[in-house]
């Protein structure tokens, strides 16, 4: 069953038209014109929401439980002024066009980077992924050392295991392990690393997650996005011009209705914005440009209630797309141009670690 609802306005253009099928609704928000000119009693968004204090997440490797300054807001700058070096570079093309699971670790214990270490490494999480292989040996690890690749110098560490395929070698497990942003200072033994990205079957990755924390003495845990990110993610990209063939050349955010819409089978709702109206909407959303990144998708909610009824601050959001990224709340987010990657990532850490 499909319900279609479209409505004229001023000069015969469509306004918001519900699609309905099953369990979701897709609500494609035709241009603004003027979001004054819908609305004209309406008033400007807010600067932005207020956002809830958030402490350091707590470490085994010490006891103190130590927190940020509870009064403390996260970060919310991008840093663009920055030339990437030639080692950023080569992460940011190694990142792009693929889907990843962002993780948080803990400081890892007596990590050692050089050559013999190194090997032994690659050899330890052999032997641990053989153990969910189909055939002993068929994967091939490597753990590296990529260099400079953080704002602030700090090397990574890059890993992967491939398996051959009629003479090819095809990538079955790829992980970065980095400092992008900054952190707070550990203490002596200790090297923090706190920003897994990985990409592979969940079985060679949980063995990812067991080979650090049984290795290093650390944690994995999954690193999700709140609203805030991804409201943040939207308000910055909302406006990003898309690259040839690539993006999505708009806005679409998903969001989860409530307990009791869910219950009468309405489980998610879809809501499109074209890039000729971004434009519009993300100067409504305020005077300057962290307003308008916190204030963005305020703007959009109130103006999809005010034309449908749809009350979107009741719902979670769930998944954010823009012409340069796609992100999740679960952790998943994909890069589709490289320019953003570095800055995203160390916002993300920043704001949680």
């Amino acid at each position: 069953m499909r319900i279609r609802e479209d409505r004229k306005i001023d000069g015969g253009k469509l306004e918001p038209r519900a699609t309905l099928s099953r369990n979701s609704v897709c609500v494609v928000v035709a241009p603004l014109m003027s979001l004054a000119a819908a609305d004209p009693a309406a008033p400007a968004a807010s600067s932005g929401r207020r956002r809830r204090a958030r402490g350091v997440r707590a470490t085994p490797y010490s006891t103190s439980g130590r927190r940020r300054d509870a009064q403390v807001a996260p970060s919310t700058d991008f840093l663009w002024d920055f030339t990437p070096t030639t080692n950023q570079l080569e992460f940011m093309k190694d990142a792009v066009d693929k889907t990843w699971h962002l993780h948080h670790v803990s400081p890892l214990w007596q990590l050692s980077t050089t050559p013999s270490a190194l090997s032994e490494h690659s050899h330890s999480l052999s032997s641990l992924l053989s153990q969910v292989s189909r055939v002993p040996n068929e994967l091939k690890t490597s753990v590296k050392v990529v260099k400079s690749i953080g704002l602030d110098g700090s090397d990574g560490l890059k890993i992967s295991a491939t398996k051959n395929v009629k003479n090819k070698d095809v990538v079955m497990l790829e992980a970065f392990l980095c400092r992008l942003g900054r952190v707070d200072r550990v203490q002596s033994g200790f090297t923090s690393l706190p920003l897994l990205l990985s990409r592979g079957p969940q079985t060679l990755s949980s063995q990812l997650h067991l080979w650090l924390q049984t290795s290093f003495d650390c944690h994995v845990s999954p690193h999700t996005l709140d609203a805030q990110d991804l409201s943040l993610l939207v308000g910055q990209f909302a406006t990003a011009e898309k690259t040839s063939g690539r993006g999505l050349g708009g806005v679409q955010m998903v969001y989860k209705t409530t307990p009791t819409v869910t219950q009468q089978g309405l489980s998610t709702v879809s809501v499109a914005l074209p890039y000729s109206s971004v434009v519009g909407a993300w100067e409504r959303a305020g005077d300057t440009d962290t307003s308008r990144r916190t204030g963005f998708v305020e703007v959009l909610e109130q103006h999809v209630k005010r034309q449908l009824g749809l009350k979107l601050q009741t719902m979670s959001l769930l998944r954010v797309s823009t012409p340069v990224l796609h992100a999740e709340a679960t952790g998943r987010i994909k890069f589709t141009t490289e320019e953003p990657i570095i800055q995203v990532l160390s916002v993300l850490q920043s704001r949680h670690f």
